[in-house]
């Protein structure tokens, strides 16, 4: 093939565009989607930072909000509130 020449790609026509979510991506790591108000969950304190940016950005994105707090044990208490 010529240095100048671009890959060829091949054209797809009638495949239908799918739902989103509908993809088999990576499964959710904390399960917020799942939560009910009053419901929570715990994790190490070496996750407790990620755990508190996760739980923000999933409720800023889906209405819901959350509260965290350390617990005497050294884990991460996370709550839904909203």
């Amino acid at each position: 093939m010529n240095k100048h020449m671009t890959p060829t790609i091949q054209i797809d026509k009638r495949i239908p565009l799918l739902k989103r979510g509908a993809s088999s991506g990576r499964p959710p790591k904390y399960p917020f989607g799942e939560m009910k108000v009053g419901h929570s969950f715990e994790v190490s304190k070496a996750d407790s930072n990620r755990v508190r940016q996760s739980a923000f950005a999933y409720g800023k994105t889906h209405n819901m909000k959350f509260a965290t707090r350390m617990q005497a044990t050294g884990l991460l208490r996370v709550w839904r509130i909203k």
